[in-house]
């Protein structure tokens, strides 16, 4: 295990989307400021059936055994911490629970299921981290697989929204340009006339 410099900690993050699970190991500073040490991405597809409402057994054995090589890579790097977060295409599943138990006998991690307002607030967190933004003037949208989340700041507090619109879950229930619209319109008119 790397030894730790100027308090900083090696953690392992692993992120489980609708459409691919990713990996980030980094040093964390007391401060928060992270120094990657490595990232990857596979193409996973937990959601391929997320508009049935339901991740299938294929997927999830997929899933659960890049989630295990993700955790040996962490560890073999010196994390010595490795979280694994599940979003949209866990969240929404009907039986979530399989995969949740699937993943935690397959890696011997919990996967901690985000809410909406969870994965906008740590996205934003993410996104913000070491750029030369202004909070107050920053609004953060991630466009996923399964849902699109939207986090900005607003009289002192962060205010969010989570939608079931993403590119995977658009791609396969068809686009509707009206139905897209009529999601979007509460959170657009809540943004309207700000001053970014």
């Amino acid at each position: 295990m790397k030894p730790a410099l100027d308090g900083q900690v090696r953690v392992g993050v692993i992120d489980i989307g609708t459409n691919s699970t990713r990996l980030l190991v980094a040093d964390v500073a007391p401060t928060g400021r992270l120094a990657v040490v490595k990232t990857a991405l596979v193409t996973t597809r937990l959601g391929e059936e997320i508009t049935a409402g339901i991740l299938t057994e294929a997927a999830m054995q997929r899933t659960a055994r890049v989630v295990a090589g993700f955790r040996a890579e962490a560890e073999a790097l010196g994390a010595c911490r490795v979280v694994v977060a599940g979003t949209s295409a866990v969240r929404d599943a009907a039986n979530r629970a399989v995969f949740l138990r699937l993943a935690r006998e397959s890696c011997g991690l919990e996967v901690r299921v985000l809410s909406g307002e969870e994965e906008a607030i740590l996205s934003r967190q993410g996104a913000l981290a070491g750029l030369p933004v202004d909070p107050e003037r920053a609004l953060v949208i991630d466009i996923g697989g399964g849902s699109t989340e939207f986090c900005w700041q607003e009289g002192g507090g962060l205010l969010s929204a989570s939608l079931p619109v993403g590119a995977v879950r658009l791609t396969l229930s068809g686009r509707d340009d009206a139905a897209l619209s009529a999601a979007l319109a509460p959170v657009v008119t809540s943004l309207r006339g700000r001053s970014w």
